[in-house]
């Protein structure tokens, strides 16, 4: 005969009372099922119990809650217990008798009925889990939080209408307590755990609904017992509350539209109990302070407007709901927000003005106060400063007449937010008050006034922003005024007057404030301020460690100033701070230099470039692809234009050294060139009219369109491309030993491409055909080229002074005169020629492409 070990026996067991708890399941009124077993966790009522030799039955039949001695129905089962029992009975565990014992058990739930019996062993088989010993020693108690989800699940499972009365009180009670238990600690409430509570709440209306409206003999009393109640529903509002976090914590945006919805879900759906006759949900304050509270935390548009509604509705309104509602408003896009805020601040403080009980604040804060202070200051509304100052002015006599406690008297919030206000006003009359109110302030403070408070450091950084703004948009003097106020600051403080000196953001403000002046000193006072602040980093204050941005705006500063010797300052502080600059480097993941220390360099390269000194630009090239820098096609562009405009001797030997670098760098993928870099190679190759010329001028262009077809969308060639081409075949004659008829044939070539390709000829395109009928030979065959391109032209409407001037210089002057129409010795009018010869040319002049000016430039 098989044994059984001691574990081996506990599991057994367990597997057997898994299944009397699963056929105590389905054991109902009908077809109703119960869910007492899994809220309370009983022992089931048929399951049997071991005693000495023999197991006793317990009677199914029993009354609920009857005194059983082997039983205790409330009391935790002791696995190892029953087990001892079995042992002690079947001495070292008969395999046979404890199966007999199981089966004799499970026939009689099936009352006599064998194939009952075998098809529910069948299922037992097939469905209970096996249970391990570690399984039954590791096991425990769920969370409330998975208590409610259980109770859900098995709701969902569940139809409509399906479940016992006395189970439904008893679901009711277990959600209360589980979810007033969880409200003890709001932190464990989550998106899931809100949504779940609020499900039960609807379904538990609907199994009310369906059984009050039921005719059925069900006691009103116990109907009663499961009719929702204010209780129900403020807890599944207070979960969602929960969600949003505390009053100082902002719930995740993408969360909050949602956490909106389901409280006016919930809310919405509560009111419209209340209008169906159940008067007893009708919303308390608590309820309508919950909501308000999550309705004011959307920053979204018309967010306003939905608090507002609800807000509206109320007949007995708290502080609370004020306090709420009041900063909601006021950070309210709509351009009246502040003066509505005030009104209903008004309103508040008539009903609940701020005073002390029982040596606490009540009625209005100044935190409310200050929140309008601050619309004000950011409405962009001409009189928004004296409005503050006017509130302000509220404030104190407010305090005054509820007994003078000081609770709204204006603090140092309150002042910066006056500051701000005329610092926003982005004029000079608005810095030199925003300055005023700070002077007259720090004075105030420093002669020992009463209830002034000292200055904070965003107080004199408000004002001093509002010079460099100014100072930005080129007035004069505004950058003055910023370097005055910090000399201020910091000789107060070194004088021990003040408790701080200036932080690093108020260094890098006035710092700007000068980089970004026009004045001729700006760059050096804004270096000065980089300068100490790097000092003060070397002597150990860690947030004055200069940005590498700081360094790149007065590097910047210097490349855009007019002093002579401006790139070599900017070079120098470049060499000075390189170290800092580097360090940055590593900030990127996968080793990539970050856009910031590009841009320096960059600069640097272009502004070698705009003052004529290519080869110090390309030096900076050189730099920055030794640094892993990978420049972009302009800086390759920028440079050779440098070399085209200086032309100096040996300006196209470092043009096509740069050429040649580009396209080392294109191939190994490190830099994708565009139409503009290969146009100015071209126009490079014409400027130093090369051998050959316009046969390289048109190879170039072709190798645009292979690269273009094999996928560099930004290479497809121009109209400026074309013209370029067009521009070299013009340039031939003045090349030696060049054959003009092969030049005209490229520039016959490449005119009826641009025609009838997705580009458009333009005045310069006409220019330069006529120019290239230079390339023939007098006669005929001349003369007919010269009359169709400028008929063709004068079709297109691009007659204008360039073109007349390359006609005249091309065609014999009767020629001209004819086409023109202009008597002879007398001097060409653009005016009087046709209107329609002109309408292109005309309708550019109006709307000029930011290209136009370029072409016009190169061919002057």
């Amino acid at each position: 005969m098989n044994r059984l070990s001691k574990m081996e026996l506990l599991a057994l067991v367990f597997i057997g009372m898994l299944h009397q708890l699963s056929h105590a399941f389905t054991i109902s009124c009908g077809s109703r099922r119960s869910f007492r077993s899994v809220i309370d966790q009983p022992a089931s009522a048929s399951l049997l119990v071991c005693q000495s030799t023999t197991a006793k039955e317990v009677d199914p039949t029993a009354a609920e809650g009857e005194d059983d001695e082997n039983l205790n129905m409330g009391d935790d089962i002791d696995f190892e217990e029953i087990a001892d029992a079995f042992l002690n009975d079947f001495g070292e565990g008969d395999v046979e008798s404890i199966e007999l014992l199981l089966q004799d058990e499970m026939e009689d739930e099936g009352e006599g009925n064998p194939e009952m019996v075998e098809s529910q062993l069948a299922e037992e088989e097939d469905s209970t889990p096996k249970i391990e010993p570690t399984d039954i020693d590791n096991d425990e108690a769920p969370t409330d939080q998975e208590e409610l989800v259980e109770i859900w699940e098995m709701l969902e499972e569940t139809p409509a209408g399906t479940i016992d009365m006395d189970d439904l009180v008893l679901v009711k009670d277990s959600i209360e307590t589980i979810l007033d238990s969880l409200l003890q600690d709001k932190e464990q409430i989550d998106m899931t755990l809100a949504e779940t509570a609020e499900q039960l709440l609807f379904r538990m209306v609907q199994e009310w609904k369906i059984m009050a409206e039921a005719d059925s003999d069900v006691d009103k009393d116990q109907i009663e017992m499961i009719e929702p109640t204010e209780t129900d529903f403020l807890m599944v509002l207070k979960a969602w509350e929960a969600v949003c976090g505390k009053d100082n914590e902002r719930i995740n945006t993408n969360d909050l539209p949602e956490v909106i919805s389901h409280v006016m879900k919930v809310f919405n759906f509560e009111k419209s109990l209340v209008q169906n006759g159940l008067a007893s949900l009708e919303p308390t304050t608590e309820m309508y302070e919950i909501v308000l509270h999550v309705l004011a935390k959307s920053r979204a548009r018309g967010g306003d407007r939905l608090v507002w509604s609800v807000f509206e509705e109320i007949e007995n309104k708290s502080a609370y709901m004020y306090s709420t509602v009041i900063p909601c408003l006021a950070r309210s896009r709509d351009r009246g927000a502040a003066d509505r805020a005030e009104q209903v601040l008004k309103e508040a403080v008539e009903k609940f003005p701020p005073g002390m009980v029982n040596g606490k604040p009540t009625g209005i804060q100044i935190d409310t106060f200050n929140v309008i202070l601050t619309a004000w200051a950011k409405s962009g509304l001409d009189y928004g400063p004296q409005r503050a100052e006017q509130l302000m002015v509220f404030m104190d006599s407010t305090d005054t007449e509820n007994g003078n406690h000081g609770l709204i008297k204006p603090n140092i919030y309150s002042f910066t937010s006056l500051i701000d206000a005329y610092a926003q006003q982005t004029d000079w009359d608005g810095a030199a008050q925003s300055e005023r109110i700070l002077r007259r302030l720090v004075e105030q403070y420093l002669s020992g006034e009463e209830n002034i408070p000292e200055p904070s450091v965003a107080s004199w950084t408000i004002a001093i922003s509002a010079w460099s703004r100014l100072s930005k948009k080129g007035f004069r003097g505004a950058a003055h005024r910023a370097g005055n106020l910090l000399s201020s600051m910091e000789d107060l403080h070194q004088e021990g007057k003040i408790g701080f000196g200036p932080d690093a953001i108020l260094y890098v403000t006035c710092m700007n404030a000068y980089a970004f002046s026009k004045i001729e000193e700006g760059p050096a006072k804004a270096e000065e301020i980089l300068d100490l602040t790097n000092e003060l980093y070397l002597e150990g204050d860690e947030s004055m460690k200069p940005s590498v941005r700081s360094i790149g705006i007065i590097i910047d500063a210097w490349i855009r100033s007019n002093s002579t010797d401006a790139m070599e300052e900017a070079e120098v502080l470049l060499e000075r701070y390189e170290d800092i600059i580097d360090s940055s480097e590593s900030q990127n993941d996968g080793g990539e230099v970050p856009d910031q220390v590009r841009d320096i360099y960059r600069n640097v390269l272009f502004g070698w470039a705009k003052k004529g000194f290519p080869e110090q630009a390309q030096h900076y090239l050189t730099v920055m692809i030794e640094k892993g820098m990978k420049p972009d096609c302009i800086c390759y562009d920028k440079i050779i234009d440098s070399n085209t405009q200086l032309n100096d001797e040996g300006a196209f030997k470092r043009t096509y050294q740069v050429f040649e670098l580009m396209e080392a760098n294109r191939k190994i993928g490190d830099v994708i060139p565009n139409e503009r870099a290969y146009t100015s190679f071209i126009r490079a190759m014409t400027k130093a009219k090369i051998p050959n010329l316009a046969y390289k001028a048109n190879v170039i262009m072709r190798r645009m369109f292979d690269l273009f077809e094999q996928g560099n969308r930004s290479i497809r060639p121009t109209v400026f491309t074309y013209n370029a081409v067009m521009m070299a075949c013009a340039e031939t004659l003045s090349i030696p030993d060049a054959d003009p008829l092969e030049a005209f044939k490229i520039a016959v070539q490449v005119f009826n491409e641009l025609r009838s390709g997705g580009e458009d000829p333009d005045h310069v395109s006409f220019g330069n055909m006529l120019r290239c009928a230079k390339l023939l030979p007098d006669g005929d065959q001349k003369n007919s080229v010269i009359k169709s391109t400028f008929s063709l032209c004068a079709r297109s409407g691009f007659v204008n002074e360039f073109v007349v001037r390359d006609l005249q210089s091309t065609a014999p002057e009767e020629m001209w005169r004819e086409l023109l129409g202009t008597p002879t010795a007398n001097e060409v009018n653009m005016d009087d020629l046709p209107s329609h010869w002109k309408s292109k040319f005309e309708k550019r002049k109006r709307q000029p492409s930011s290209s136009f000016p370029r072409q016009r430039n190169f061919r002057r």
